[in-house]
């Protein structure tokens, strides 16, 4: 429908031109539908078979339920900060549908810092307050390329395990390693 729209926008095509083009988009069953559908009713609107179109195809989930969905949203294990990104976009896009595009930029922008596996990098983004996505997204890999840079790797741990009793001044305590060694 996004794509139809901006086709109509740019032929500035009527009300009534839209409603008969729509069907040289549609396919299989929608195409089916839209023909049954203008055939019963000649003088329907282009809106009137787009809503009957979205309650009959399109999945619509309650504002609610997307608002819940969005803002409990973290970056995944194996999502890049791009993927995250897009990711964001989409659910602040249903969360926030029916408000200003400013007003869901804003909160995808809060969502993507607040959400991000790396929590430091997150906060010193969203204290920059970056108006963009992008700029989120270039701000973040930056901080997360210079905390890199400043402060390494994070150490493994190794873990210590008790080959014995404990209570002869620590002889007993060897790490992994040295019971396979011996």
């Amino acid at each position: 429908m996004t794509k139809f729209g901006k086709f109509a926008s740019m032929f500035e095509w009527t009300e009534e031109e839209k409603r008969d083009y729509l069907c040289l988009c549609l396919t299989d069953r929608a195409s089916e539908f839209y023909a049954l559908t203008t055939d019963r009713n000649v003088e329907m609107t282009f809106a009137a078979v787009v809503e009957k179109l979205e309650r009959r195809f399109g999945y619509r989930e309650l504002p609610e339920t997307a608002m819940v969905t969005f803002s409990s949203a973290t970056q995944r294990e194996e999502e890049s900060l791009d993927e995250w990104a897009d990711r964001v976009l989409t659910l602040a896009g249903k969360a926030f549908r029916e408000l200003p595009d400013a007003f869901m930029t804003q909160q995808a922008i809060l969502r993507f810092c607040m959400g991000a596996r790396e929590k430091e990098a997150g906060e010193q983004v969203i204290n920059q307050r970056p108006q963009t996505i992008e700029q989120a997204i270039d701000k973040m890999k930056w901080a997360i390329h210079t905390h890199g840079l400043m402060y390494g790797r994070p150490k493994a741990v190794k873990k210590v395990v008790c080959a014995e009793d404990v209570s002869g001044g620590g002889e007993g305590w060897r790490t992994e390693q040295d019971q396979r060694e011996g």
